[in-house]
């Protein structure tokens, strides 16, 4: 899971450059394998106007994984669902 955010017009700029970069990749047959995570990682070392959110942003849903991986200080804002990705792509 993740997260990504902004404020409006620069998302929306943002989303505008990602597609391009996606449609270049179809017109090459070629497909990241996580489209919206690596273009927005892409964009972000492109551009480098980002902020860093603490773990609360993407919290894995399970107490007892923020127990195990030292992330029980942290309320979470945003819980990263525990889902089966396979049957979730077909």
């Amino acid at each position: 899971g993740g997260f990504q955010g902004g404020s409006r017009d620069e998302y929306l700029a943002a989303a505008t450059i990602m597609a391009e970069w996606i449609a270049e990749d179809e017109r090459n047959g070629t497909t990241k394998e996580w489209h919206d995570e690596s273009n927005w990682n892409l964009y972000l070392q492109t551009y480098g106007d980002y902020k860093v959110l603490t773990p609360a942003y993407c919290m894995v849903d399970h107490p007892y994984l923020r127990r195990q991986w030292g992330l029980s200080h942290f309320r979470p804002r945003v819980l990263a669902l525990t889902k089966d990705h396979k049957t979730i792509r077909e």
